[in-house]
């Protein structure tokens, strides 16, 4: 007798520490305050429910998904799952007088997950993703008396991704979650100033890179409860817990001139080396509740919100708000069992939502960055598979969100964006035990 340990997804594993290296998946002009933009994507499948996820657990049958958003929807793993998605993201930004397209591909959530009990009560998961994003490249121009023109351009890439571990566990109707999650990565952000109808000053360039180096825990609640009918409803609650970063600063400022058409450093005006400073991470409190027929109906409903406004961030101050999240989304399958390619499309998962959001940036005259979209998906079966007492099924989600973020008045950016989302969850039967004749 022995163990099989499926090699198919072992390859895959191992890139999962050079996946997240150096890429930039948001163009807006707003990643430039405070941590940049937020992530709260989930996984292909919630991506189309418009990120439902506190109250989301999976199916008795595959395919099987693993939930991001709250750790004890684990306990609902019967499958080895793996989890990759990516996204397309084109942006249209304006302000009162000018428009800039913009178009980034990223890489999302790179998860595994791994039912720990044959009894069906214990799942752990681990995986990268994305916490937050910077990329933009904005600049503007004045005329100023005496000096003449006078440009200015910001600049700013990078991000902070999260590895972590999660263990989901269930009691009868109840299961509980932890996450440890260690957030790690750097933002650089270059200012410049530069007077080109004159050569009487010097050009300035000032260049920080801030490092974030920390940990965090998240805690999570779900209960199950049977209604009547095929009807059923579950609840879910999760936390991240207040937690303070530790940001190491270098900071470097240069006296530019041009000379010969090249523009070259001639004086150090301030440089400044590994200068550490904290951030604190405020509690982040989610719920949800979702009603389902079955499994070919369900409808949920998300709230999640963070306040932020005690917090200090690369010297900013009063800059942050309390942000909150809602999203309503649902999911259809006319016949999830149903046989044959002729009854193919009575098998896809068909998806949508709509999620409303007030960042946690204040801006301008006191204005509360929002944010509206709606998004659609569809998961889409793959050929089943016999793995001893079960079938294994994996599944193609793709998704669309179409929305818009921040106003044209008070002198700020509006986006408009249609972001293209592709997922994969690849299930395998694992620990397989094999008797030899």
């Amino acid at each position: 007798m022995c163990r099989k340990f499926p090699g198919k997804l072992v390859f895959i594993s191992l890139l999962l520490p050079l996946s997240f290296s150096a890429q930039t998946s948001t163009s807006s002009p707003y990643s430039r305050f405070g941590l940049g933009e937020l992530n709260y994507a989930n996984s292909g499948n919630s991506v189309g429910m418009s990120g439902l996820g506190f109250a989301l657990r999976n199916d008795t049958t595959a395919p099987f998904h693993v939930n991001l958003s709250n750790p004890a929807s684990l306990s609902s793993l019967r499958l080895t799952v793996f989890d990759i998605s990516l996204s397309n993201t084109a942006s249209s930004i304006q302000t009162s007088s000018e428009q800039l397209f913009t178009n980034r591909l990223s890489l999302g959530q790179m998860v595994f997950g791994v039912p720990m009990s044959r009894r069906n009560n214990w799942g752990m998961a681990f995986g990268l993703q994305p916490f937050s994003t910077s990329g933009y490249n904005v600049g503007s121009s004045e005329e100023v008396d005496s000096v003449g023109t006078v440009r200015y351009n910001y600049q700013g890439s990078g991000g902070i991704n999260e590895l972590f571990l999660s263990n989901g566990f269930r009691i009868k109707n109840l299961s509980a979650g932890i996450t440890a999650g260690w957030l790690f990565g750097a933002v650089r952000s270059t200012y410049r100033d530069s007077f080109p109808s004159t050569g009487m000053y010097f050009n300035t360039r000032m260049i920080r890179s801030v490092q974030f180096n920390d940990v965090y825990f998240k805690a999570g609640l779900q209960y199950q409860l049977k209604l009547g009918g095929k009807w059923s409803a579950v609840l879910g609650a999760a936390a991240s817990l207040p937690t303070t970063f530790i940001a190491r600063t270098t900071t470097l400022a240069e006296l530019l001139k041009f000379n010969s058409l090249i523009e070259i450093a001639r004086d150090t005006a301030l440089f400044e080396e590994d200068v550490k400073d904290t951030i604190q991470f405020p509690l982040a409190i989610g719920g949800g509740i979702i009603l389902r027929k079955g499994e070919r109906f369900l409808l949920g409903v998300d709230y999640f919100m963070q306040d932020w406004s005690q917090s200090v961030i690369n010297g900013q101050q009063g800059k942050f708000t309390t942000g909150n999240r809602l999203s309503v989304g649902f999911q259809i399958i006319p016949d999830k069992y149903a046989d044959g390619r002729s009854n193919f499309r009575r098998r896809i998962q068909y998806r949508g939502g709509f999620k409303y959001a007030t960042h946690y940036l204040v801006l301008g005259n006191d204005v509360q960055l929002t944010e509206m979209s709606l998004t659609f998906g569809v998961g889409l079966p793959m050929r089943k598979m016999r793995a001893v007492d079960m079938y294994v099924q994996n599944i193609l989600n793709l998704s669309v969100e179409v929305g818009q973020r921040g106003t044209t008045d008070n002198g700020l950016v509006q986006e408009q964006f249609v972001k293209l989302g592709i997922g994969f969850s690849l299930n395998e039967k694992w620990f397989i035990r094999r008797k030899y004749d």
